[in-house]
C-alpha cells in the first residue's frame, strides 16, 4: 500500500513534500499506464485532492516510469 511505503520511506529521511503516491499499470499503453490517485497525495494547503494535480509533479513521474518500463512492441 502507498502509507505502508510512505512510512518507510519516512523512516529513512524522506521529506513528505517529495512522496506521492501513484498506480502502474505497465502492460497498458503509455498513455493510460499511469494512475495519479493515492491518499497519500491529501496535503493542507498543497494538494486537498488524492490525485496528484501539480502537471510538473506528474510530467516527472511519467518521464521516470517511461524510461524504466521498457515496451515490446
Amino acid at each position: 500500500m502507498h502509507s505502508d511505503s510512505e512510512a518507510i520511506l519516512l523512516q529513512k529521511g524522506s521529506k513528505s513534500k517529495d512522496l506521492w503516491g501513484f498506480n502502474i499499470y505497465p502492460d497498458l499503453p503509455k498513455t493510460e499506464r499511469l494512475e495519479f490517485d493515492s491518499l497519500i497525495n491529501i496535503r493542507s494547503g498543497e494538494n486537498l485532492s488524492m490525485n496528484i494535480k501539480d502537471k510538473k509533479i506528474r510530467q516527472d513521474i511519467t518521464d521516470i516510469v517511461n524510461e524504466l518500463i521498457i515496451d515490446e512492441e
